[in-house]
């Protein structure tokens, strides 16, 4: 999951690319209006790639601390079992 929205990441960091997208843009003649161009940018970015960064550092540190407190939690009962 990570790898795919870090090539997404990778993919709208070309947006803001003049040549790719300008006036002289090498995929297509005539290019598009940078001023649309930034808001794609801007839209896909913050509005949905940097906050499904968040939530996926918030999801790996949340599953890290479960397994560790499961497997102490696990131990310590399996000691206490044996007493």
């Amino acid at each position: 999951m990570s790898q795919v929205l870090a090539a997404f990441y990778g993919l709208a960091e070309l947006l803001r690319l003049q040549v790719l997208w300008g006036p002289h843009s090498v995929l297509m003649s005539g290019g598009y209006q940078p001023a649309m161009m930034c808001r794609v940018f801007t839209a896909v970015t913050f509005g949905f790639l940097e906050p499904t960064f968040l939530l996926l550092a918030l999801f790996s540190c949340i599953y890290s601390v479960q397994v560790r407190l499961a497997f102490a939690f696990g131990v310590e009962c399996c000691l206490l079992d044996v007493s």
